[in-house]
């Protein structure tokens, strides 16, 4: 990543998080930490055109999606930015949906799948029978 990245996210608070070595690859697993979660929703960061960089396979196996369309069965975590998604939940089981950037999701939740939302500037269409997602 570029040095610009880094000197915003410290000047941010991130000086805990990120060390300045990071490549893409931990900057990613960073992005679906709870505390890097956090952090990013907080300070709007990074932006979608940092977040652009990111953008291909290997953020998709990771399951980061950066403006595409993408339909998925019970992925345990996902984030989403610029990104229209059907995600459907539908085992027994924990699952995290992180949108960001304008970023939509529809999410199907049943049979006892807990779905647990954190939106920072998206929108989320929810069906469920009788399931929580918070």
């Amino acid at each position: 990543m570029d040095k610009e990245f880094f000197e915003i996210a410290n000047r941010l608070g991130a000086c805990r998080l990120l060390h300045g070595t990071e490549n893409k690859e931990e900057l990613m697993r960073l992005l679906l930490t709870p505390q890097g979660t956090e952090f990013c929703m907080k300070n709007n960061f990074p932006s979608m055109e940092q977040l652009r960089e990111f953008r291909g396979k290997k953020a998709e196996s990771m399951g980061i999606y950066i403006e595409t369309d993408v339909k998925l069965t019970n992925p345990v975590k996902v984030f989403l930015a610029g990104s229209k998604a059907i995600l459907h939940f539908d085992t027994i089981g924990r699952y995290n949906v992180i949108l960001m950037h304008g970023a939509e999701a529809e999410i199907h939740a049943s049979n006892y799948a807990v779905v647990f939302v954190k939106n920072a500037g998206g929108k989320v269409i929810t069906h469920k029978d009788k399931r929580p997602i918070y």
